[in-house]
C-alpha cells in the first residue's frame, strides 16, 4: 500500500501494481484513506481495490515485496482468526476490500 497524492491517475496505480506484484488489472476502485499511526505520525494511506487482477509477470520492485501469493477471502479470515496476520496495514486493506465485495462499503471519490 502506498501514500498516493491526489493527482495520481489510474494508470499510475496499475503500473505500481505490476511492479510490486507482477499483476495486471482492468481498473481500480478507491476505497478510502486512513492514518495508520494516528497521533504519532502524519502518514496517510489510500486504499484501492484492483478489479480482474491476474498474475502476468514477476515482481520487479524487490525492495518492498519479496513474494506474493493468492488467497481466497475465507482463507484470509482463517489466518486472521489464528492471528497469522498481524500487520495493521494489511488488515485494514483486507477488511475494507472484503466489505466492498460484500456491498457493505461503497466506493469513495478519489482524494
Amino acid at each position: 500500500w502506498r501514500d498516493w497524492s491526489s493527482d495520481v491517475c489510474s494508470s499510475d496505480l496499475l503500473r505500481e501494481l505490476g511492479e510490486e506484484s507482477g499483476c495486471t488489472a482492468t481498473h481500480s476502485t478507491y476505497l478510502g484513506c486512513y492514518h495508520p499511526a494516528n497521533g504519532s505520525s502524519n502518514q496517510l494511506f489510500h486504499v484501492y481495490i484492483a478489479h480482474n487482477a491476474r498474475q502476468t509477470g514477476t515482481i520487479t520492485d524487490t525492495n518492498e515485496i519479496i513474494s506474493a501469493r493468492w488467497f481466497a477471502p475465507n482463507d484470509v479470515w482463517q489466518m486472521i482468526a489464528h492471528n497469522d496476520i498481524r500487520d495493521g496495514l494489511t488488515l485494514t486493506a483486507f477488511l475494507w476490500a472484503d466489505a466492498y465485495q460484500r456491498g457493505m462499503l461503497p466506493p469513495r471519490s478519489t482524494p
